[in-house]
């Protein structure tokens, strides 16, 4: 248990960035911004959501 809680810290610590990325590109609107907050959102789903 203690393995998983550390592997999920180090998961979101390196993801950290995620949310900041969505708000830089969330108002564009072209091919590229809609792919990258697809992209972002991907990566969020298989995060584990419990804190």
């Amino acid at each position: 248990m203690e393995l998983d809680r550390r592997l999920k810290t180090g998961l979101k610590k390196n993801l950290r960035g995620i949310r900041e990325l969505k708000k830089q590109v969330q108002y564009e609107f072209s091919d590229e911004a809609e792919i990258t907050i697809e992209y972002l959102a991907a990566v969020r789903s298989i995060l584990p959501d419990n804190r």
